[in-house]
C-alpha cells in the first residue's frame, strides 16, 4: 500500500480510497494526491488536527474539502498559523524553538515576490478607511470598487509607471501592515535566500514568479522585497498543508539530503530549469519602505505570463533535478512524480 504523509502506518489508512480515486483523476488531483503520499514534513500531530478536518468514511471530495478548509481555518488568516507551533510542527521549524539552537543565522538574508495585483481586496479596504487618509491622502481614490480584473490592472499601471511609483509602493507597504493588524494577515509568507534568488533578478519579474514556483497565468506586478530572518521571526520547512489545494507544490525529500535548514524546494515552472532553490513560510510581518528600495532598480516589473510548461512535465523536470542534486536515493522516497 502506498504511504500517507511518508508513513505506512496505519495499514490500511482511512485515506487510501480517497488517494487511489484522486491518482485517477485529474492531473492536478493526481500531484496533490501524490503529494499527500510523500510528504514526510507533515508530523503524525499534524497529521491529526488536519484529520479532524477530513469527514470520515474518506472520500475523494472530502480529502480535497478538508484540505482547503484546514488551510482557511488554521494557516490563512490566522495571526499565529499552525505552522509556527512546536507542538505540531517542531520537526520543521529552523529556528525560534526555545533551547534550541537555530538552522538558519538570524541576519541571513531571506527574499519574497509580493504580487500587488492579489491585493484587490486590501486595496479596496485602503479605500474606505478614513481614519487614514492623512498617511495615504487619495492613493486609493481611482480604484475600482467592482475589482475588475482588467480595471485593476489599469490602476496599477497607472501607479506602477508613473514617477511617484517609490511613494505608492511605499504606501502600498504601510497599507499592508495595518491591515494585518486591524483586519486579518495573509499567511503564509513564502521566501527564499537572497543569496540563491540573487543571480535571477537581472532577469526579469517573468523568470520571478517561474522560479519560485508561482502560478501566474495573468499578468501582473511584482515587487521584491528582501528583508533578514530576524525580522521575519520564525521560519519553517514548508508541506503541503501550508499550500492548501496547491497542485505546483513539490514536497522535498528527506534529510539528510537535502538537510532540514534549506526548507523546501520550490518547483520551478520553466522548462529548461536547471537548479533548485530553499524554500520557506514565516508569518505575515511588518514590510518597511527600505525592504524594497534596498534592491532598486531592479525590484519591481510587470510579468507578460509567458505560456508554462504542463503540470505533468513541470513535475518530471523537478524531481530529475532533485535526483540530479541529491543523487538516485531520492527514488526510493518518491519513484514516480505523477
Amino acid at each position: 500500500m502506498p504511504p500517507v504523509f511518508g508513513r505506512y502506518i496505519p495499514d490500511p489508512h482511512t485515506y487510501y480510497d480517497a488517494l487511489t480515486e484522486m491518482r485517477a483523476s485529474t492531473v492536478e488531483e493526481k500531484a496533490v494526491a501524490i503529494n499527500l503520499m510523500y510528504d514526510h514534513r507533515v508530523s503524525v500531530e499534524r497529521e491529526r488536527a488536519f484529520d479532524a478536518f477530513v469527514k470520515h468514511p474518506c472520500t475523494a471530495f472530502g480529502l480535497r474539502k478538508a484540505l482547503k478548509d484546514y488551510f482557511e481555518e488554521k494557516v490563512r488568516e490566522r495571526k499565529l498559523p499552525h505552522y509556527v507551533y512546536s507542538d505540531v510542527n517542531a520537526c520543521n521549524l529552523l529556528n525560534g524553538q526555545p533551547g534550541v539552537r537555530p538552522l538558519i543565522k538570524p541576519e541571513t538574508k531571506l527574499i519574497r515576490v509580493l504580487d500587488l495585483n492579489g491585493l484587490k481586496g486590501v486595496f479596496q479596504w485602503a479605500q474606505t478607511e478614513r481614519k487614514y487618509r492623512g498617511r495615504w491622502g487619495r492613493t486609493f481614490d481611482r480604484f475600482p470598487p467592482d475589482m475588475n480584473d482588467r480595471a485593476v490592472m489599469d490602476f496599477l499601471d497607472e501607479k506602477m509607471e508613473s514617477r511617484s511609483v517609490v511613494d505608492f509602493v511605499g504606501t502600498v507597504l504601510d497599507v499592508l501592515n495595518e491591515h494585518r493588524l486591524e483586519k486579518k494577515p495573509f499567511q503564509p509568507t513564502w521566501a527564499t535566500m537572497w543569496s540563491a534568488f540573487r543571480d535571477y533578478v537581472d532577469e526579469g519579474p517573468d523568470r520571478w514568479h517561474q522560479v519560485l514556483g508561482m502560478d501566474k497565468p495573468s499578468s501582473c506586478w511584482l515587487v521584491l522585497l528582501r528583508y533578514t530572518v530576524r525580522e521575519a521571526g520564525t521560519v519553517a520547512r514548508p508541506t503541503q498543508l501550508d499550500s492548501g489545494w496547491y497542485q505546483f507544490h513539490f514536497p522535498s525529500p528527506p534529510p539528510p539530503n537535502p538537510p532540514l535548514s534549506t526548507g523546501g524546494h520550490p518547483m520551478d515552472l520553466k522548462a529548461s530549469a536547471d537548479r533548485v532553490l530553499p524554500e520557506y513560510v514565516h508569518k505575515q510581518i511588518r514590510h518597511l519602505p527600505e525592504h524594497w528600495t534596498v534592491l532598486a532598480p531592479n525590484n519591481y516589473g510587470r510579468t507578460t505570463a509567458p505560456p508554462l510548461p504542463a503540470l505533468a512535465d513541470e513535475r518530471k523536470i523537478h524531481h530529475r533535478l532533485l535526483i540530479h542534486h541529491y543523487g538516485p536515493s531520492v527514488r526510493s522516497w518518491m519513484n514516480d512524480p505523477i
